[in-house]
């Protein structure tokens, strides 16, 4: 398209005829994007947005001496327990399954039979490292994961995450996370 095709057709839909005789419209307009635009980096770099979620959301745990199923209460911002205080052997965990499966379909006290009757299985359960510096967790490292049958645990993204998630890909590909 050249340039010509471009004054052409916007000659010929009378667009610049409109914009100037709706000058104020358009001003009021293009101070509207200015200010939402401002309004979601000032948002984003005083760390308000998404990030600044807060509130009580149910977490999923599970207890590696009993294996059951916990579901903890949680409070965001804070980091979540792991393993859950007062505990040894209880670790954050993510619940899947091959097929959608609704949210609450999880209980406290729920164990891995009643899981595998429900359709659904422990992919990784996962802690956070202790004695963490900032420069660790900035590159994915202050988490380390694994699966139930594997006792080694993998640290961070790269290695540990990956690791455990193509785990559960060969296990059914396309998996549903479950929430309680």
């Amino acid at each position: 398209m050249s340039l010509e095709d471009i004054k052409y057709w916007f000659e010929d839909l009378e667009l610049r005829k409109k914009l100037e005789e709706n000058q104020s419209v358009v001003l009021i307009a293009l101070i509207l994007v200015i200010v939402v635009s401002l309004s979601m980096v000032f948002c984003h770099l005083v760390g308000g947005g998404a990030r600044s979620y807060s509130g009580t959301v149910d977490l999923v745990y599970f207890d590696l001496e009993s294996e059951t199923v916990r579901i903890v209460k949680h409070e965001y911002p804070d980091t979540p327990a792991s393993p859950l205080k007062g505990t040894d052997n209880v670790y954050l965990a993510s619940v899947y399954s091959c097929k959608e499966c609704p949210k609450g379909q999880i209980k406290d006290g729920m164990t891995l039979d009643d899981l595998k009757a429900n359709g659904m299985f422990v992919a990784w359960i996962e802690r956070i490292e202790p004695n963490i510096t900032d420069e660790l967790a900035l590159s994915g490292q202050a988490y380390a994961y694994r699966t139930l049958e594997d006792e080694t645990w993998y640290a961070g993204i790269e290695q540990g995450y990956d690791k455990v998630y193509q785990k559960m890909n060969r296990r059914c590909e396309g998996a549903w996370i479950c929430l309680p």
